[in-house]
């Protein structure tokens, strides 16, 4: 079992930037398995998750953060920003082709709750995001 550390770079008032943070929580906080569990200090954690909708190309805040410097071998990066350049290892959810480190980064298929409280800040209910790395050339369809 993993004891994971979530955190995200952005304030609380920022609900757009913090709501791909709300949602994982949320999510991880009820997940049927619990197989691994989450934990408020980064010193116990196994694994310390940045989780960021806009961490800007660079990840400056994310990479000035001081766990980054203190525990660089246990923090991942969850980002679903476009533009990000993977600096730390972890789950890219649109990661560009040329960025992308098969040992470094990864796609990821991320299922939401339609309850979401994040979900509902920002005035929507998700069921389901889907993202992934590859091309719509080898992509199979429903019904392929």
């Amino acid at each position: 079992m993993a004891r994971v550390h979530l955190l995200t770079v952005h304030p609380k008032t920022d609900t757009k930037a913090s709501s791909w943070y709300v949602c994982l929580k949320e999510n991880a906080l009820a997940d049927p398995f619990k197989v691994h569990r989450l934990v408020a200090d980064p010193d116990e954690a196994d694994l310390i998750i940045f989780v960021e909708i806009d961490a800007g190309r660079l990840c400056e805040s994310v990479l000035k953060h001081p766990y980054i410097k203190r525990f660089r071998e246990k923090c991942y990066m969850f980002s679903t920003d476009w533009r990000v350049i993977p600096f730390i290892p972890g789950i890219y959810t649109a990661v560009e082709k040329s960025w992308y480190l098969p040992s470094r980064t990864h796609g990821t298929y991320k299922r939401f709750s339609p309850k979401s409280s994040a979900g509902a800040a920002l005035g929507r209910s998700y069921s389901y995001r889907n993202a992934s790395m590859g091309s719509s050339r080898d992509a199979k369809t429903a019904g392929q």
